[in-house]
């Protein structure tokens, strides 16, 4: 059941009405613990049911439904469906990330691969975001680092967008042409973080994306 009042917006059109509904409910990924340090049970919505009043006419309405929120562990299953995308944590000399994690304090390069897998794609969007407890160091600051290793082998981009929680990479994909990406990012906060995945969409062709792994990252103090 919703929780509150939830808010309802008709439009009419050309021949049809569109009705949207927004509704706020609880939610209990089953992973928390309450004040006592029990876990509390998984609750969420898992039926939701519209009803028409009056006389219907079979294919007179069509709905979409939007969720959001995050997936539990046992619920998330990677994805790759024309797209293929992977991601690594490396040191600064170019070796992968152990399970100790980094100090507070180091500079870490996340390397980002992506590739097509049905022909070349145009406009394809890739969202590489950041666990908490890592800054990107934006490579237009004269003051951010360059490594060697990495000229000549960071692909091209049509457009780079640097947020504060995730990069956004813009690309084209020729038919299986494997394009990489290098972003510096600063292990700034100590503890356990959950990575959370990447998602790669050809944005006018949908049918065409892919959903990364996710993984654990450890930031020990210095």
């Amino acid at each position: 059941m919703a929780a509150g009042p939830m808010k309802m917006r008709a439009t009419l059109g050309q021949g049809f009405t569109d009705v949207r509904v927004l509704m706020n409910h609880p939610m209990e990924t089953g992973q928390r613990k309450d004040s006592d340090g029990k876990m509390v049970p998984m609750h969420f919505i898992q039926n939701l049911t519209v009803k028409m009043n009056g006389k219907y006419n079979p294919g007179a309405a069509y709905y979409a439904l939007s969720t959001r929120g995050v997936k539990t562990s046992a619920a998330f299953r990677p994805e790759t469906s024309g797209i293929e995308i992977t991601r690594r944590l490396l040191t600064r000399d170019g070796t992968p990330l152990d399970g100790t994690g980094a100090k507070q304090g180091d500079l870490l390069v996340c390397e980002v691969t992506v590739k097509s897998t049905n022909g070349a794609l145009n406009n394809v969007v890739v969202q590489n975001l950041i666990p908490s407890g890592l800054e990107v160091e934006n490579p237009r600051l004269k003051s951010s680092e360059t490594f060697t290793w990495i000229t000549g082998e960071m692909s091209e981009c049509t457009n780079l967008d640097i947020r504060d929680d995730q990069v956004l990479y813009f690309v084209e994909l020729g038919a299986n042409q494997p394009r990489t990406f290098y972003t510096l990012l600063r292990a700034v906060t100590p503890g356990v973080y959950q990575h959370p995945p990447m998602f790669a969409e050809a944005m006018y062709s949908r049918r065409n994306h892919a959903v990364s792994e996710r993984g654990t990252l450890v930031v020990r103090q210095r």
